[in-house]
């Protein structure tokens, strides 16, 4: 493929490449967990994830180091 074709086909790709994340949410609870590990969540409206009445979702980030987050779902 030649550099100019590259270029172009890079310049189409990228703003959906982009679109595709979202920005972090900023309403996160945090607290240190079992080993010393923070985890940060927060409950998901009902209807969104959990369809039986009652069972309320969780849904957040364990930070395992600076460079590694872990994200999860939990239902209770």
């Amino acid at each position: 493929m030649s550099a100019m074709k590259l270029i172009t086909a890079a310049a189409v790709l990228l703003p959906a490449a982009i679109a595709q994340f979202v920005p972090a949410p900023t309403d996160l609870i945090s607290k240190v967990g079992n080993a010393n590990y923070t985890v940060r969540y927060k409950s998901v409206p009902s209807g969104i994830c959990e369809m039986t009445p009652g069972v309320k979702s969780y849904s957040g980030y364990c930070t395992a180091s600076p460079h590694a987050h872990h994200s999860s779902r939990r239902k209770r």
